[in-house]
C-alpha cells in the first residue's frame, strides 16, 4: 500500500517510478520423517534470502546518478562495463556525507487523519510546493543506495517519518530514560515506547493512536538498517545530523548493559542500563 502512495507521489514531482520489490519466501520443507536422508557430499545450493537484484549496492556513487542493484554492479564488473559514475576509490570530497541533502528544515504542519497513509497525504497536501519537506529521495538525495522516506506527520519542530523500504515508522525523540523505561521493561504507566495507553492530549507521538500504530524501542538491526536507507540524513535537518547517542533494544545481561548508537555516525556503544540517554521508536503500522 504505502510503496503505491510513495508511487503516486513521485509521480507527482515527475521523478522516475519506484521499482516495486517483489517478497520471496523460502521453499516449503519437507518434515517427512521418512524421506531420505540429505546428501552431504555435493556442495549445497545458496538461495540467498532477498535475491541481490532486489538490494541496492551500497557502493558510492555521483550525486542523483542511478542507484545499482547488487546484481547489476556484479553483471557490469564482470564485463568490464562499470560507469564511471560508480566510485570504486571514494572520493575524499564527493563522497563527503555533508553532502547529502537533508529534509526542508520548516514544513508546514501535516499528519492529519486517522490511518497512516491518511496522514502521509495530508503531509503531501499540506507541502505540495516544497517536495523536499514530504518526501525524501534517496537517489537524489543520496551518495550510495539509500532509499525513500515519506513525512507522517510533524508538529512543532518534532517529525515522524516513514521509511519505505521496510515500511517502518520512526519518531522524533522522545525523552531521555534508562534502559528499563526505553525498552518497556518496568511498569507500563513509566514505559516510553510500549505504553499501549496514552492520554488524547499526549503528543509524544504527534497524535498518532495505538489503533495505528504498534511501538516500540528499536534494536540495533533496526536502526543499521535504518542507516543504510538513510535515517541519519531523514531525521535530522542539521548539517551534521544528531550527534546524540540512542538506546537500542539489544541488553548485555552479564554486564548489566546495553547497546546505544550514536545517530549520525552509526557509531555503537555499550551504556549502563541505570544512564539516562535520548529514545527513539519505532513503529509497525496497523492502518
Amino acid at each position: 500500500m504505502y510503496k503505491q502512495l510513495l508511487g503516486t507521489l513521485l509521480s507527482i514531482l515527475l521523478l522516475a517510478g519506484c521499482e516495486a520489490f517483489d517478497a520471496t519466501s523460502n521453499s516449503d520443507r519437507d518434515d517427512d520423517n521418512n524421506s531420505e536422508p540429505r546428501d552431504t557430499t555435493t556442495t549445497p545450493t545458496i538461495t540467498p534470502q532477498v535475491p541481490a537484484e532486489h538490494l541496492n549496492s551500497q557502493i558510492f556513487r555521483d550525486k542523483g546518478t542511478k542507484v545499482y542493484k547488487h546484481s547489476e554492479v556484479s553483471k557490469l564488473s564482470i564485463a568490464g562495463e562499470l560507469p564511471n559514475t560508480l566510485h570504486l576509490i571514494p572520493s575524499k570530497t564527493l563522497d563527503d556525507q555533508t553532502r547529502t541533502d537533508r529534509p526542508s528544515p520548516n514544513p508546514s504542519d501535516c499528519g492529519e487523519g486517522t490511518s497512516i497513509k491518511a496522514r502521509i497525504n495530508d503531509c503531501a497536501s499540506k507541502n505540495s510546493t516544497n517536495s523536499r519537506a514530504y518526501l525524501w529521495d534517496g537517489q537524489v538525495n543520496g551518495l550510495s543506495g539509500e532509499g525513500d522516506w515519506m513525512l507522517v506527520a510533524t508538529k512543532d519542530s518534532k517529525s515522524i517519518w516513514m521509511d519505505a523500504r521496510t515500511e517502518l515508522i520512526w519518531s522524533a525523540p522522545i525523552t531521555e530514560a534508562n534502559w528499563n523505561q526505553a525498552s518497556g521493561n518496568i511498569s507500563e504507566s513509566d514505559q516510553i515506547c510500549n505504553a499501549s495507553v496514552l492520554p488524547e492530549s499526549s503528543e509524544r507521538f504527534l497524535g498518532i493512536s495505538s489503533e495505528e500504530v504498534v511501538w516500540r524501542l528499536p534494536t540495533r538491526g533496526d536502526y543499521l538498517q535504518a542507516d543504510i536507507n538513510g535515517s541519519r540524513f531523514v531525521l535530522s535537518t542539521e548539517l551534521e545530523g544528531d550527534s546524540n547517542i540512542y538506546w537500542t533494544a539489544n541488553y548485555i545481561p552479564e554486564d548489566s548493559q546495553a547497546w546505544a548508537i550514536r545517530h549520525n555516525t552509526g557509531e555503537l556503544i555499550k551504556r549502563a542500563d541505570t544512564d539516562l540517554l535520548p529514545v527513539r521508536c519505532v513503529g509497525v503500522v496497523l492502518k
